[in-house]
This record gives C-alpha cells, sequence and structure tokens, in this order.
C-alpha cells in the first residue's frame, strides 16, 4: 500500500522506493483498540528537552496519565483510550506547555512535537486550539466512524454495521451466512472487504473477538447509543492480532464521565407514513417500535465510572407472499375445468379411434395397461402405458393420504382471482432485548481495570424461512449472545507499561418449524407404511410438494441448534526506550461448538410432478392440474426420509500467537514500523469423534476410497510466521505532506 499526498526530492523518492522494492507484499492482519501519542520536546534552538513531565488528561473523567521524555526529548503514551485529552508539559527552567482539545481516536498514533519557551515553571503557556494530529507514525489506513454518525444516520434496525460500507474496499454482502435464518439476527448488515468473505472479518468490540464463531458476523451488536465510535481497516495492520484475510472492524463502548448524562428514546417505522410500492396493490401492515434508554456518570468522582444502555425492538411486518392453491371444487376431486373440448390422438394422426381423448382428459394410473401404435399411425410400434380416462375429470376415490392431508385443513382458500390465487399477509414478528453495562475503575495511580457486559436475545417468527408459502408452516429463530471483557492495565513506570485482558463469550441459536414438535403419533397418523417418528423431534407435518401448487408441510432441516463459548486471554507489553516504542504479546482462545442439526427430511418428503395422469405429460391441456391429480390419486413421483444423527456434534479447538514490533522514530519526520508474529492453531477436535474424512487408498468392495471417522477433521497450523514493516515520511509541519508505504510477508 503506498499513500501519497505530496511531490518529494528525487533522493527522497529513491530511497522510499527502494525500501518498497525491498520487502515482499503479502498480508498480514492485525489490530488494536486504544490510541498512542507521541512526540518530541525541544527547547527554541531545537536541543531536545529530556525529563520533562508530560500529562495527558481525559477532558470528560480528570484521569491523569503520565510520562516522562527520554534523552532525545522523545515522549510517548503507548495506550490511551480514545477521546478527548488535554496535554501538559513541564520543565525546570521553562514555561509549562498546555494543549487542549486533542482528540485522539480509536487506533491512532498521533504525533504532537512541542517548543518549550524559556521561563519560570510557574508561567503557562496555553494553547487553546490543538494542532492537527498527523499520524506520521504508522503507514496503517483505516476509517474512523464517531458517535454522531453512528447515533443520527438512518440506520435500518438502527445498525451502525450497515456504515461498514461508506469504507473504501468494502461491498454490501446479503449472502453467506450472516441473515436472519442462521447465524445472529443481530448482523444483518454483513459486508465484505478485500474479496474476501463477511465471515472472514475480524469483529472486537473493546478490544475483544464478538464474532458469531458458526456463521460470522456480530454475535452481538451494541446500539449506536453505547457506541463511542469505531475504525474499519481494510489494509496495513500491526502484528498486534490476526486470524482472519479480510477486514477488521474495532468497536469502542461507551464509558461514564464526571457528569451524570442520559438519553431516552423511540424509534417508530408505521406504514400508514410509508408510500405504496409502485407494483403492489396494497401496503403491508409494518409496525415497528424501537426504544431505549442510555445512561452513565460517575460511582466515584475521577474514580469509578459506569455506564449502562438498554433497547427493545417490537416489530410486525406483513409480508405479501403469492401462491397458487387448489379451489374448494378441486379440493372435492373436480378438475372438470381442465377439459378443453379439443380432441388429441394418443399415437398421432392415423391413430385408432379409440385412443381419442379430450386434450384436458386425467387418467386413473391403477388401471394401467401397456398399448403400442399400430401401423400407419404416427407413432407406429411406440408403446405407451395408458389407465382407464376418469369421467369427467372428477373422482371421489381419493387417497387415504391425501384425505388426512385435506381434514387438517393444510390448503387455504383462495382470496383472489387470477394466478396467483393466494396471498398470504401473515406477519413476520420480531421481539429483541439487547442492554450492556460497562464500569471503569482507578485503583491507584499505577493501575486501571474496566468490566463490561454485552446481552442480546432475539425471537423470530417467519414464514419466508419456511419452505412453503401458506401459513401456518412458519418458522422460528430464537437467539441468545452474551459477552463479558475485563481488562486491567498496571504502569511499571514512565516507560514500561502492561495489559492483561479476558474475554468470554456464549451464543445461542436455534431455528425450528413453527409447530414442531407435534404431538405423539402425529406421523403415524396420516397411515403410511412404516412412516413413524424415530424421536419425538422429528414429529412434524411431512413435506407434500406439488410442482404447480404450494407445498404443505413443516420445513426440513429443522431444528438447527449451534451453540458456541469462545474464551480468549490476552497480554501486551509496551516499553518506550528513547526513540524507540516496543510492544510485545501473546493471545490464546479456545472455543467449543455444540452442533445439532437435523437431517434433511426427518418428518419425510414426498413429491408430485404429475407424471401419472397424464400418461407422463403426453396430455398437454393437464400440465397445470396433473400434480395436484396425482397427489390426490396417492401416486408420487419421489419420497424419502433420511434418519436424525445420533450424536451431537461437539468440537473444539485453539488459537495461540505470539508477537512483537518496533515503532522506530528516526527523526521528526521519518518512523519506521517492524513486526513479527506466529501463529498456532490447534486442529478442531470432535468430542466423539463423529468428524469424517475421505482417505482415497483405504479400499472398500466398490474399489479404492473409502470414508472413516477421524478425531480431527484437519492437520493443525505450526508454520504461520508472519513479517510487517512500514515506514512513513512527513515532509512538512503542517501534515500537508505525508508518504507511507508498508510491506508485509506471510
Amino acid at each position: 500500500m503506498k499513500l501519497l499526498r505530496c511531490n518529494l526530492k528525487p533522493q527522497a523518492t529513491f530511497i522510499m522506493l527502494l525500501l518498497s522494492v525491498l520487502l515482499n507484499l503479502a498480508p498480514c492482519y492485525g489490530q488494536t483498540v486504544t490510541a498512542s501519542l507521541s512526540g518530541t520536546i525541544t527547547d527554541p534552538t531545537g536541543a531536545a528537552v529530556p525529563e520533562a513531565s508530560v500529562t495527558a488528561t481525559k477532558s470528560d473523567t480528570g484521569l491523569p496519565t503520565k510520562t516522562a521524555s527520554g534523552p532525545g526529548g522523545n515522549y510517548t503514551f503507548p495506550a490511551l483510550s480514545p477521546g478527548t485529552y488535554n496535554l501538559t508539559v513541564e520543565r525546570t527552567g521553562f514555561k509549562s506547555a498546555v494543549l487542549t482539545g486533542i482528540k485522539l481516536l480509536v487506533d491512532q498514533k498521533a504525533v504532537i512535537d512541542i517548543k518549550l519557551e524559556v521561563g519560570e515553571i510557574t508561567t503557562k503557556v496555553s494553547v487553546t486550539s490543538a494542532p492537527p494530529l498527523v499520524e506520521s507514525a504508522t503507514a496503517s489506513v483505516g476509517t474512523v466512524i464517531g458517535e454522531i454518525e453512528a447515533v443520527q444516520l438512518p440506520l435500518n434496525l438502527r445498525r451502525f454495521g450497515a456504515l461498514a460500507t461508506l469504507v473504501p474496499g468494502t461491498t454490501t454482502d446479503n449472502g453467506g451466512f450472516a441473515s436472519q435464518s442462521f447465524g445472529s439476527p443481530f448482523s444483518e448488515t454483513s459486508y465484505a472487504a478485500n474479496g474476501a468473505r463477511s465471515a472472514s472479518n475480524n469483529i472486537l468490540i473493546d478490544g475483544f473477538d464478538s464474532r458469531n464463531l458458526t456463521f460470522g458476523g456480530f454475535a452481538v451488536q451494541p446500539t449506536p447509543d453505547a457506541v463511542q465510535e469505531f475504525k474499519i481497516q481494510t489494509n496495513i495492520y500491526s502484528a498486534a492480532f490476526g486470524r482472519a484475510a479480510g477486514s477488521t472492524i474495532n468497536v469502542i463502548t461507551k464509558s461514564g464521565t464526571n457528569e451524570l448524562h442520559g438519553t431516552v428514546y423511540e424509534f417508530l417505522r408505521n406504514d400508514n407514513l410509508d408510500a405504496r410500492n409502485f407494483f403492489a396493490t396494497d401496503k403491508p401492515e409494518f409496525r415497528r417500535n424501537q426504544f431505549g434508554f442510555a445512561v452513565g456518570g460517575p460511582i466515584r468522582k475521577n474514580k469509578t465510572f459506569f455506564f449502562g444502555n438498554y433497547e427493545a425492538l417490537r416489530q410486525s411486518k406483513g409480508l405479501s407472499l403469492t401462491s397458487l392453491v387448489p379451489t374448494p371444487r378441486q379440493l372435492s376431486g373436480d378438475f372438470s375445468g381442465a377439459l378443453t373440448g379439443n380432441t388429441i390422438n394418443l399415437c398421432g394422426a392415423g391413430g385408432p379411434a379409440n385412443l381419442n381423448f379430450d386434450s384436458g382428459q386425467l387418467f386413473n394410473p391403477a388401471t394401467e395397461s401397456l398399448f403400442t401404435c399400430p401401423g400407419g399411425s404416427a407413432k407406429a410400434g411406440q408403446s405407451i402405458l395408458i389407465g382407464s380416462p376418469i369421467p369427467g375429470n372428477s373422482t371421489t376415490n381419493i387417497d387415504p393420504v391425501a384425505r388426512k392431508v385435506l381434514s387438517l385443513g393444510a390448503f387455504p382458500a383462495p382470496n383472489r382471482s387470477g394466478f396467483p390465487n393466494f396471498v398470504n399477509q401473515q406477519p413476520l414478528v420480531r421481539n429483541d432485548h439487547q442492554f450492556d453495562v460497562r464500569v471503569d475503575h482507578t485503583i491507584g495511580p499505577k493501575d486501571q481495570f474496566f468490566a463490561r457486559y454485552l446481552f442480546g436475545q432475539s425471537s423470530i417468527k417467519d414464514t419466508t424461512l419456511a419452505y412453503t408459502t401458506l401459513p401456518n408452516f412458519g418458522d422460528t429463530v430464537d437467539y441468545r449472545g452474551q459477552n463479558i471483557a475485563l481488562s486491567w492495565t498496571h504502569t511499571f513506570g514512565p516507560h514500561l507499561l502492561n495489559e492483561a485482558r479476558f474475554s468470554f463469550q456464549r451464543n445461542y441459536d436455534i431455528a425450528a418449524c413453527e409447530r414442531c414438535p407435534r404431538e405423539q403419533g402425529f406421523m403415524q397418523s396420516f397411515g403410511i407404511t412404516n412412516f413413524k417418528a424415530l424421536t419425538p423431534a422429528d414429529e412434524g407435518f411431512p413435506w407434500f410438494g406439488l410442482t404447480n401448487f404450494a407445498g404443505v408441510g413443516d420445513a426440513n432441516y429443522r431444528p438447527v441448534i449451534s451453540p458456541d463459548m469462545v474464551e480468549k486471554y490476552q497480554d501486551n507489553l509496551t516499553w518506550t526506550h528513547g526513540r524507540h516504542t516496543m510492544v510485545f504479546g501473546a493471545d490464546m482462545q479456545f472455543w467449543q461448538v455444540f452442533h445439532e442439526e437435523a437431517p434433511f427430511s426427518p418428518h419425510g418428503q414426498i413429491s408430485f410432478d404429475g407424471r401419472f395422469s397424464s400418461l407422463g405429460s403426453q396430455i398437454p391441456g393437464v400440465s397445470g392440474i396433473s400434480d395436484l391429480a396425482d397427489f390426490f390419486l396417492g401416486y408420487p413421483s419421489n419420497a424419502a426420509r433420511t434418519l436424525r444423527f445420533l450424536n451431537t456434534n461437539q468440537a473444539g479447538g485453539g488459537f495461540w500467537s505470539w508477537y512483537g514490533q518496533d515503532d522506530f522514530r528516526i527523526s521528526p519526520n521519518l518512523s519506521l514500523n517492524i513486526g513479527l508474529r506466529y501463529e498456532y492453531r490447534r486442529p478442531s477436535v470432535d468430542k466423539r469423534n463423529n468428524f469424517v474424512t475421505l482417505v482415497p487408498l483405504r479400499p472398500k468392495f466398490s474399489g479404492p476410497g473409502n470414508a472413516i471417522l477421524v478425531t480431527a477433521a484437519d492437520d493443525a497450523e505450526n508454520d504461520a510466521f508472519c513479517t510487517d514493516a512500514f515506514y512513513s515520511y512527513l515532509k512538512s509541519e503542517s501534515g500537508q505532506c505525508l508518504v507511507a508505504t508498508s510491506a508485509q510477508r506471510a
């Protein structure tokens, strides 16, 4: 990546291009969730001022962070929480310098050089407007989106993640698993970056992993009123973290301040305020109420703070789903409407008179016999399987299974004329609860601690997730996500700082058909031979699929139960020495997935395509109703059922990483960043050895190759080294000329 903002001298350009050529480009991804502030302190002659006391005080909490300049006059605050700061510099023999209104953003490496004036230390030189912050200490490029944008921009369902698509290199990703039917309902606004899948994005909240382990996307997404800001990086990272090949989104939640403040809100959407879709005949019902509150303040001024937020969603959204259903006459077995009065011969021109039939005639497959077309006809010598014609296309001889389906009222009556003749306006109903609580505490001058808990729960009833568009066969999705995070920062001295972090996340997701499981013996009551539920969970309405008409039955692949847990430990040590800021860290992550998915058709799947009553589609006039006729007569074209898995998959794995990085400020205008990262991923292991893999050379009855049960589905990755190096050059103090180039190698 190269970022040019000015014209450089030829000598400087040559040196920087040479550095770029010497480094091989490859991805090595990472991120950080704090900000850093550094610079050089000099006297009026430009000489370095060592041992100057430098204090950064956060404006809204009054918490000071102190350091001292080194022999070269360099100072560094390696880990400041994002926010607005006042910077004070003091040194005997010089006037104190005070800079106010310094705004630091997440993952920002700001540089402010300070020139002290000779005088008494009690004399203060105040600068009320802070100079523009230039990130000349790193080549990393990202986009920060603040609280105002997240709260005030119109966002569907108030999902601030939708703003990610404003960042170059990203695009909306409506596919994959980050949707309402699978994974977290709080991740509707998934996005893809760098050409990778949305599941390849790193999602961090306060520096802690908050990704749905099974399907990707946000496991729990804070509300906009709980977000201070977030940064999206699609390229060029430090060695701090890795794992994914997509982008990284760093979300910083709000903390309390010295002032008690809060908000109460409600957002309303109502179809009475909406315009009708140009192609729709009417407006479906739409009611959405999103309401909540946020409050934060001090528990103990300048020491302990709290922030909390709660939001609820109540939604009922009408869905206009159209389909074709049988008319009352057809449901009684009367298909006479298909008769056309036009005669065709099954053997074509010259065929015998006894094979002349109406082009809309239906036949009874129970009386089929083989007939060969005689010589002289268009199909001479061809054999035709012909059943007796159903008189008047009307029959009362309805199959017992079909009668059972009809007696349960599976097919609703048509509610509109024409084709399709049925509109289902059954609403999508959704109820959500979200809340988060955060406490920040200053233990002493050298220790700071914070704890945060996120909770999200959603219950969805949705017809569109089912196999049919008819009522009473919808799906339900129930989801609960929880995330707890702890962080302790200890300052050993002005040049050494350590941060220990821990997080635990648990998600529970279950998708089920609306009325499953049904009462005991329900499947057996249809009268299908050897057709009964193997377990109580399998009791459901068998799926009867028709080619032209809407099918009826409970959805297959249900239930899908996907709980997962992630436990993470992390430690970062930062050491500043002269012009070097060195960071060393380790990361351990353990995860478990308990996945249970019903087989393809636990209730059974029976299909009808009309081939029997239409003599293999030889009667063109019945192509639109022959599937229903086959259903009435009890002649399916296909039937299938799969057995339930005997065991639930309980897979687990681990992820370890170690890294080190040196940010070297070669001169006030030139910085060099060098990092090394190593990752080890333990293979996924199933507790019951249910993973299956194919061994090509293992013999079987029909030839080489056989599937076997294994403990792990893949091999461990223990050679994942990643190096990165990048530099940035600032030509003018005004910050109008910046060159940033980077190279990374995995």
